[in-house]
């Protein structure tokens, strides 16, 4: 029995070894508590989804109308970039813009257009030739046209 002894823990033992195996027994109460704490989450989890999609029914049958806007984030490549994950943006995608980008991008654009008028000389006047049909009133063009 001593060799069979020494190779199974001293926990399954009476004897001097109780203290040790009590404090077995509250470890082994508390992992029991917080197995019982997991399945109350996970049940009081299930229950909330349950509700959530009861109650919001009319939204997730309407989902179709957020597709649109979930697509092109989805397909944008810059977020993408921004997310630092452009490395992994599939080549068969076709690349196109979300309306954040989009608007971002057309702030950008309008910054760098109002520069570069400034920056350029304004335009000599020329004069304007005012032709014989764009004197006369609207009544006589038509008659002149006709």
């Amino acid at each position: 029995m001593a060799s069979t002894s020494a190779s199974l823990p001293a926990v399954l033992f009476s004897g001097p070894d109780a203290p040790e195996k009590a404090h077995m027994e509250v470890a082994t109460m508390t992992q029991f508590q917080f197995a019982l704490f997991l399945w109350a989450v996970i049940l009081v989890s299930t229950a909330q989804l349950i509700f959530i999609t009861w109650r919001c029914w009319p939204l997730l049958c309407g989902l179709r109308v957020l597709w649109r806007p979930i697509r092109s984030k989805v397909y944008c490549v810059w977020c993408w970039q921004a997310l630092h994950i452009k490395q992994w943006y599939p080549a068969r995608w076709s690349s196109c813009m979300c309306m954040h980008h989009f608007h971002v991008e057309q702030k950008r654009l309008a910054v760098r257009r109002a520069a570069r008028l400034a920056a350029c000389p304004p335009a000599a006047a020329f004069p304007v030739v005012v032709g014989e049909a764009e004197q006369r009133p609207m009544h006589e063009q038509a008659e002149v046209l006709a």
